[in-house]
């Protein structure tokens, strides 16, 4: 295992109480991170190990004289949401650190409202998410599934895909990781479905939508071609996000060899099941992929050549 001391020693990190949490091999919890990982058993005691061990690194720290205490967490360690704002990531170009203020105002909402919204992030996510070089961001785990087999297909594996289950949380993920130096992709569902049958609840659901969707564009780069795209309007590609014209289902639909693959395991798109979908998208092929699933691949595709 190598040592991290060189690292830390050129950002200046060693002035203060280090403690090292990385495992040995043969005790790593390699995996408890991952998407398909059953093992919340041992993550949630991994967290409880983490918390407690920051607590008593703190103790250290005093009795060392030192004002602050340096954690290093394992490779495959979730990551508490509540640790973001002490969060110090170590990059070639420098220490990076969150700054919530900043956060708050690129988002135009509360500081107080981000850091709920942070902390509320799944802590095997926000560990995958801040670890990576190259993350696209995810509404769903169904999202998740496909993203990730087809990424790996089209030779973008190195690619992390990290679900953020909002459209709020998505905003809040991205502008936390570009600040930290963390290159982001998002898609996103246009929830341009259809609406409730009674008059009211359909104008609830559809100002909803029309809102969420808003709120989130407002926080994204917006080239000339995404600039007036909003909720319900045809699916758009673009150079840093996506957005389909109803939802994922909708584009996985147009997929005939993936339909065919998903019919011989006897499964249903509408059943979201990740382990049918991730064998139907591993078993398609590539020559009918939708044209906006192949537009976002080669838009990543040119993002990383361009890195």
């Amino acid at each position: 295992m190598a040592h991290p001391w060189a690292a830390l020693d050129a950002a200046g990190l060693t002035d203060q109480t280090v403690v090292d949490l990385r495992l040995p091999p043969a005790q790593s919890t390699s995996g408890l991170t991952g998407a398909a990982s059953s093992g919340s058993h041992a993550r949630a005691n991994r967290l409880r190990e983490l918390r407690r061990a920051a607590g008593q690194a703190k103790h250290m720290a005093t009795a060392c004289g030192h004002r602050n205490a340096l954690l290093l967490p394992d490779p495959a360690d979730p990551l508490p949401g509540e640790w973001i704002v002490h969060l110090a990531r170590v990059t070639p170009v420098g220490v990076l650190r969150p700054d919530m203020a900043a956060l708050a105002t690129a988002l135009n909402r509360p500081r107080n409202q981000v850091l709920r919204e942070l902390w509320g992030t799944d802590p095997a996510d926000l560990a995958q998410l801040l670890r990576a070089q190259h993350a696209v961001l995810v509404e769903g785990p169904t999202d998740r599934t496909v993203f990730s087999v087809l990424l790996r297909r089209w030779g973008l594996g190195h690619c992390t895909v990290v679900t953020a289950h909002s459209k709020v949380r998505l905003a809040a993920l991205r502008a936390l990781a570009e600040q930290l130096g963390v290159r982001t992709y998002v898609i996103f569902d246009g929830d341009g479905g259809a609406l409730p049958p009674h008059a009211a609840k359909a104008h609830r659901v559809l100002r909803t939508r029309q809102v969420q969707t808003a709120a989130l564009t407002a926080t994204l780069p917006c080239p000339s071609e995404q600039a007036s795209w909003g909720c319900g309007d045809p699916g758009v590609v673009g150079p840093h996000w996506a957005a389909w014209q109803e939802n994922l289902e909708t584009e996985l639909q147009t997929w005939p060899t993936f339909l065919a693959a998903l019919r011989e395991q006897d499964a249903d798109l509408s059943a979201k099941d990740p382990a049918a979908l991730g064998a139907a998208v591993e078993r398609a092929s590539l020559t009918d992929l939708p044209e906006s699933f192949r537009q976002m691949l080669e838009r990543l595709r040119v993002s990383e050549q361009r890195m």
